[in-house]
């Protein structure tokens, strides 16, 4: 997952991913705000990985999004620069996720499968050089 950050928040931050949805990302212990927390500045471009998706409190959400990033200690958190085709994804087939063994209550997202990409793009967003890549995905059938 690759996250650009666009505003921070007190106690949780507040991230757009490359498509534009924004999602509201929660560190709530203090020793996870001390590992993570310096990582969360805004205009980098992060990974995050080992994470936990939670509904999004009613009450305290700051984003439209309905579900919202859990990040602790056990997350792990890594600066991609400013290159993100530099990011190595590792994407399976349609066939073996559904041969997986993981528990029902894991999450698994699945848009499609790449089919063809374009070359990373630079653009304008809010005054600021932003980049893009255009994705050609297909579902396999």
């Amino acid at each position: 997952m690759v996250f650009c950050l666009v505003s921070d928040l007190e106690v949780g931050r507040e991230v757009r991913a490359l498509q534009g949805d924004k999602i509201q990302v929660i560190i709530s212990h203090e020793d996870a705000i001390k590992k993570h927390g310096k990582y969360l500045l805004e205009g980098e471009v992060i990974q995050i990985s080992r994470f936990v998706v939670a509904p999004s409190t009613e009450q305290f959400r700051p984003t439209k999004n309905p579900y919202r990033l859990n990040i602790n200690f056990g997350s792990k958190i890594e600066v991609c620069g400013e290159n993100i085709s530099s990011v190595e994804f590792d994407f399976v087939s349609f066939e073996e996720i559904n041969m997986d063994d993981k528990p029902d209550e894991t999450l698994k997202d699945i848009i499609g499968v790449v089919k063809e990409h374009g070359i990373l793009e630079p653009y304008q967003y809010k005054g600021e050089v932003a980049y893009k890549i255009k994705l050609i995905i297909t579902d396999e059938r």
